[in-house]
């Protein structure tokens, strides 16, 4: 059930958050890419287990350096999350159960991208908004699911929010295998599900409620539901930020685009049905697109760290922020900058 906000009211410090929302503990790292590196969207192991030849996927050679949040490990694989490159651009996948992903077609020509690593190829690859709708509405891709890396055999449907410094906003929806593409610097919130067709419809609507609409209502109402499906967080999201007026420096934008997307949190342990998969909000992300800084909020530490990309990114490193194994989960706590907990590693999307 996770919420994004992306809060462009000031146009000189945009700042995306999302809430990443799960009914299980996740390992998850922070990772810092360079620039030049190879990479393949499907990893061998995935192309030998599924039947698809290496020479079908996707190769691509990053153009930025980013900063991800990764999730899953190396028994299970990694998946990135969330990021933001070196140009200001913000990707942020949401869980899409309402996808439709083909799989692999041996028939088909188009290369071959994991949903897994669909969002840092979006990050390596383009600078702005506009430059990944372009590419995504005139290139074919096969991109098909792998199972989130977390144990729960459950399939990795993924639809894309974009956001980047110019205010510029996109969300990519995959239907019957294609990239069903929403560009407008107006389509700042995003959730889980309905369709990106009906949360615009249900834009509309309460546009018209709160009297922002012309012809204008002139009895407005200003009410926002209370409730913690997706619906109600999109409107509830949608309230809060409509009635937001302008913050006047970067340090005001931030808190106020977090407390935004604190609107939209779902606390530990929250489970009104009482259901063996009940989601609540194990982490926040925050980009500064202007100032080039990332946070990871993790709900269970209370703690505010932080990398920057206006730093030299040039090896891939990484730090745990959780992990999870069978006996335990352990909730690293870190505070402020992060550059000197960073140990360098493989990149696990290298060619």
């Amino acid at each position: 059930m996770c919420t994004r906000i992306f809060n462009s009211h000031n146009q000189a410090f945009p700042v995306t958050a999302r809430n990443m929302d799960w009914f299980s503990d996740l390992s998850s790292y922070l990772y810092t890419f360079t620039a030049g590196e190879s990479k393949t969207g499907l990893s061998k192991a995935s192309c030998a287990l599924n039947n698809i030849s290496p020479e079908h996927c996707l190769n691509w050679t990053s153009n930025y350096a980013s900063i991800s949040t990764m999730m899953g490990d190396n028994t299970l694989g990694y998946g990135t999350v969330d990021g933001m490159n070196s140009q200001g651009l913000t990707v942020n996948s949401l869980f899409d159960s309402y996808a439709t992903y083909n799989g692999y077609q041996s028939d088909n020509a188009a290369p071959v991208l994991s949903a897994l690593r669909w969002p840092q190829f979006v990050l390596d690859s383009f600078d702005c908004v506009a430059q990944a709708v372009n590419y995504f509405e005139s290139h074919e891709l096969q991109l098909i699911t792998e199972k989130v890396p977390d144990g729960s055999e459950l399939d990795c449907l993924l639809h894309l929010t974009l956001s980047d410094t110019s205010g510029d906003s996109a969300i990519i929806e995959v239907v019957v295998g294609k990239c069903h593409i929403y560009h407008d610097k107006n389509y700042t919130i995003a959730t889980n599900q309905p369709s990106y067709t009906e949360q615009l419809n249900m834009t509309q609507y309460w546009q018209y409620q709160w009297g922002l609409t012309e012809p204008k209502n002139n009895h407005p109402v200003y009410t926002a539901p209370g409730g913690s499906s997706s619906t109600q967080r999109f409107e509830r999201a949608s309230f809060y930020l409509a009635f937001s007026q302008e913050a006047e420096t970067a340090a005001a934008a931030l808190s106020q685009t977090r407390s935004l997307v604190s609107l939209c949190l779902a606390p530990p342990k929250f489970n009104p049905q009482h259901s063996a998969r009940a989601s609540s909000t194990i982490w926040c992300n925050l980009s500064e697109h202007s100032q080039l800084r990332y946070y990871y909020l993790n709900t269970l530490t209370m703690t505010t760290p932080w990398l920057s990309l206006a730093e030299d990114i040039h090896i891939c490193q990484r730090v745990a922020m959780v992990s999870v194994s069978k006996d335990e989960t352990i909730n690293h706590v870190y505070s402020g900058d992060l550059n000197s907990q960073l140990s360098s590693c493989a990149d696990p999307f290298k060619a």
